[in-house]
């Protein structure tokens, strides 16, 4: 009887190569569930056996805790360390350390708030929490994670001038994130067998020859803008601190059952914070969900910057091929754009989260822009779809992103006046302002109604930020364009001198060439920054803070300009010439790409510091507070209590519990939470307002005698909002479905 012949895809998986691959695949997988099933033995020591730092500070209460047991004047220089553990030696992987303790501290000075740190002398193995402790706490629970095994870890506890006591401390295996890791690797696994599928030949899925270039090239720039993300140690850019903080308040959130997440309900000491209500943070879910499995706040960090990176590749490639339909120039323009001076000095001298993640969708609105206003007519019809997108990526990501890319549009737009103000341009932008209204009105209604946000204080100089020529020009400066952008202008001026014939891409260049003119004024002082800033726009002015963020959008533009410079080469002298001439701009970008990195690598920290819930919620801005609310927030300012008689008050995860009594007359107290919209009584009888302090009032009425819970619950109308956005994002799906259908058809 015949042998019944494979399917291709099986076929396929069965030759020697692929077979290798799964072996390894499998070595791996065996490698991790070994680590999850036989984890190392938990440490546990006593405070008695914990090995004295500061002898003459120790003492002992009657519960067995050491420490100083008596609150010290605060250190001005330097740290008290009191105790330490000894020193043990550590596998690689993640630890959870559980501390019990007591602890008191100066109310008004956060300089005393006692202080825990992770000490090794061996470079590049800890990264782990490494700051304040919560000194309202007795037991808290700290994540470590040993990328390399070191061989004299140790935890030190310091006092700085509080009353500090250590009863125990307890050391375990993550057991549970190391299958968690498990998982991960199946995944990785299948996502590697995919890709092969797609790339190797002989594979009956395979893609074409100049498909696989085009990958191999692509993978290779996002490699080059993640190479820091691979050094030993990690770059904390301007915002670090702040963007992991929203990273670590998202998971914390979302696991206490809030979604959308509105209120970071333990930011600024617990009293919850609205940032989500007025900055968009739909793509910061991936690295909160990576958190809650049990990653780093780093490593779920990296992991975003990563994808980002792909992301811009990606999108950046497909949007240039849609409009010079030549693979090679969609390559070119993604490693131009993607390894661009400033993106990268917001991936890392910024880690500007909101901004580098906008740039994803910069040039989906080229791509936008050009099918309403280029010369192929059949593409305005579904123009509005890519400007749907790409104002949705804007508002999901960066308000002041959003505001620059509508201000192109509109220059774009009054330029070609005709198109747009004819009925089919008033249609197309219609439905794409509308699609984009709906599909977003879940974050949109918040953010209009809400009403605490606020526009960057006056006390910016816009003037004295601006850049100078040179340092536009040149790397003399952080802020800069880089040497790679410049020759296809060059390039694209020439021909257009020496070319006669016209090109269907020249209206593009000279548009593009425009954007990069105008964006390059805007970013240097030769714009008057100080007289618009004292105009009657000058609140709107001043919500751009940094002149130079104009770089984001000169480097799209400067890049266009140069595919169309290449592109006529192609098309007057062929494709080697235009290869040719684009080895330049490549090449100058690679050399660039080097100088940025240089002075930032290598980074050999012994320590690397993790911020998580205890410290993170110290780490936040002062943009979105309700009137009269304390910048910091660190301690309870508030009024005492009118007609009340409290018995009881208690915060926990954003909602706040009181026993109270209110004889004679309406009762009213203060609470530890910032008012937003969505605070609710949720349990007894009451009212609440906005106090003079910017916190939620209660009013208790008279009679009252009992407990009473309060706590954020998303209203009616803002879930209605949300429905909407629901509805139509179904209603979006099906239309994507419906014509990919009819196109196959």
């Amino acid at each position: 009887m015949k042998k019944e012949a494979l399917p291709p895809v099986a076929a396929f998986l069965r030759s020697t190569p692929m077979r290798l691959v799964l072996a390894v695949e499998v070595l791996v997988l065996l490698w991790f569930v070994w680590q999850a099933a036989t984890p190392p033995a938990p440490l546990h020591w006593d405070a008695g056996e914990l090995d004295s730092m500061s002898s003459e500070l120790l003492q002992t209460d009657a519960d067995g805790y050491v420490g100083a047991e008596t609150e010290q004047p605060a250190v001005a220089e330097g740290y008290s360390g009191l105790l330490a553990t000894p020193v043990m030696e550590l596998e690689s992987g993640h630890y959870l350390v559980t501390v019990d303790y007591k602890a008191s501290y100066h109310s008004t000075d956060l300089s005393t708030v006692p202080y825990l740190s992770f000490y090794s002398e061996t470079p590049g193995t800890l990264q782990t929490y490494d700051g304040l402790i919560d000194p309202d706490a007795t037991s808290q629970q700290f994540l470590v994670e040993v990328q390399h095994s070191c061989p004299d870890a140790q935890i030190i506890f310091t006092s700085r001038g509080c009353r500090f006591m250590v009863g125990s401390v307890t050391i375990r295996y993550d057991t549970a994130h190391a299958w968690v890791c498990v998982a991960a690797a199946a995944v990785g696994a299948l996502l590697v067998n995919a890709l092969l599928l797609r790339l190797l030949p002989g594979s009956p899925l395979a893609v074409s020859a100049g498909g696989r270039a085009a990958f191999a090239a692509l993978a290779a720039g996002v490699l080059l803008s993640s190479l820091l993300l691979l050094q030993n140690g990690q770059v904390q850019g301007h915002d670090w601190f702040f963007h992991l903080s929203r990273v670590e308040f998202t998971a914390e959130a979302l696991r206490s059952g809030q979604f959308p997440v509105r209120i970071y309900t333990t930011a600024k000491n617990g009293f919850g914070y609205g940032t989500p209500l007025f900055y968009g943070q739909l793509f910061l879910y991936f690295p909160a969900l990576l958190r809650l499995l049990g990653f780093t706040v780093q490593q779920s960090i990296y992991a975003y910057i990563w994808a980002v990176n792909a992301a811009t590749a990606g999108i950046s490639y497909l949007c240039f091929y849609k409009i010079f339909r030549r693979r090679s120039l969609a390559v070119t323009g993604a490693l131009l754009y993607g390894l661009a001076w400033y993106r990268l000095y917001c991936l890392y001298e910024r880690a500007a989260v909101g901004e580098y993640t906008a740039m994803v969708f910069l040039p989906v609105l080229v791509y936008g822009l050009w099918k309403l206003y280029g010369p192929r007519e059949a593409d305005r019809s579904t123009a509005w779809v890519p400007l749907m997108l790409a104002f949705s990526g804007f508002l999901q990501t960066h308000m002041l992103s959003l505001l620059m890319a509508a201000l192109v549009a509109l220059g774009i737009g009054l330029v070609f006046w005709r198109r747009t103000f004819c009925p089919a341009g008033l249609l197309t932008w219609g439905k794409a302002a509308g699609s984009c209204a709906l599909l977003n009105l879940w974050f949109l209604f918040p953010f209009l109604t809400a009403g605490h946000g606020s526009l960057p204080d006056g006390g910016v100089d816009l003037a004295g930020d601006a850049l100078s020529v040179a340092q536009l020009l040149t790397n003399d400066s952080e802020q800069t364009l880089g040497a790679g952008l410049w020759p296809g202008a060059v390039l694209f001026a020439a021909l257009c001198l020496l070319r006669r014939r016209p090109s269907p891409l020249r209206g593009l260049g000279f548009t593009a060439l425009g954007v990069a003119s105008v964006s390059c004024w805007l970013a240097t002082d030769l714009c008057p920054w100080a007289w618009l800033q004292r105009s009657p726009i000058g609140p709107v002015v001043q919500t751009l803070q940094f002149p130079w963020r104009w770089l984001g959008v000169a480097s799209l533009a400067l890049t266009v300009v140069t595919l169309c410079g290449l592109a006529e080469l192609l098309e007057d002298r062929g494709l080697p010439a235009a290869l040719s001439a684009a080895l330049l701009p490549v090449g100058l970008t690679l050399v660039t790409v080097v100088a940025f990195y240089q002075p930032l690598t290598p980074i050999d920290t012994k320590l690397q510091p993790m911020i998580d819930g205890s410290q993170t919620k110290y780490w936040t801005d002062g943009l979105y507070l309700p009137e009269g609310a304390e910048p910091e927030m660190r301690w309870f300012v508030h009024d005492d209590p009118s007609g009340l008689t409290v018995r009881s008050l208690a915060r926990a995860d954003g909602v706040v519990t009181i026993d109270c009594a209110a004889d004679g007359q309406d009762g009213s107290l203060e609470l530890p939470l910032l008012y937003y919209p969505g605070y609710r009584v949720l349990t007894g009888s009451g009212a609440l307002s906005q106090s003079g302090h910017g916190l939620v009032r209660l009013t208790v009425p008279e009679g009252w005698d009992g407990v009473i819970t309060v706590g954020f619950r998303e209203p009616k109308r803002w879930l209605l909002a949300d429905l909407l956005s629901l509805l139509t994002a179904a209603g979006l799906g099906c239309l994507a479905v419906r014509r990919r259908r009819s196109d196959s058809n």
